[in-house]
Parts: C-alpha cells; structure tokens; sequence
C-alpha cells in the first residue's frame, strides 16, 4: 500500500505545471502505474472472491487519481486559482488517514489457530 501511496503523492507534482497537456500526462502516466501495479500484485497474491483491503485500497488510489484530472481539467477551463486544488489535498490526507485506521482496526490478531493456517 506504501507504493500507492508514493504513487498519488506524486500526483500532487501535476498542480506545479502550467500546461493542460503536461499536467495530464503526469495524472495519465501515474494512472497507467496503478494499472501496471494492480497486475503485479494480482499476479502474486492468491485469488480470492471478495474485495481485500488492498483491491479497496487500489479502488480508491484510481478514484483519486481520476479526481485529480478532473481537477487539472477545471483548473484550466476556470483559468484561476481554484480552491479544488486545496479541496484535492485536504480530503486525499483526510482519506489516507481514515483509510490507514480503519485498515489497522479491521486487521485480525494473530493467534496460534492463524498461524497454523497459514
């Protein structure tokens, strides 16, 4: 979840940029990363039928970077300072931390019987 989480954060670097189009292919190419990882990880994890926590997780890292260049998108159409980029910021940190305590609350404790299922 670590690597997503440097993966949205870069994100961010798309505000610094004037240009629409190189705002995008930054949003565009993170986007095409969270693809890249999501198959990797598919790969290597054993398949399960339900949602885990990190498919929840992957889910909302694409959300937000969808989010993101719907952003870009209005920023350059409303060609002003928005207050979206402060509002992108704000709920990202806000889902992070909701996300990271729910995720360490939901976590099953280890005990002997769990151990000898793995």
């Amino acid at each position: 979840m670590h690597i997503l989480l440097f993966i949205n954060q870069v994100s961010f670097t798309s505000f610094l940029m004037d240009d629409l189009a190189d705002k995008m292919s930054v949003t565009l190419t993170l986007l095409l990363t969270n693809v890249a990882f999501k198959l990797v990880v598919a790969d290597s994890l054993p398949p399960v039928s339900s949602l885990t926590t990190m498919d929840l997780y992957m889910i909302s890292s694409f959300a937000f970077l969808g989010l993101v260049s719907l952003e870009n998108v209005l920023y350059v159409v409303a060609n002003e300072q928005p207050v979206f980029v402060k509002a992108v910021i704000v709920s990202w940190a806000l889902f992070q931390l909701a996300f990271f305590t729910w995720a360490q609350s939901a976590r099953r404790p280890l005990t002997s019987s769990t151990i000898l299922e793995l």
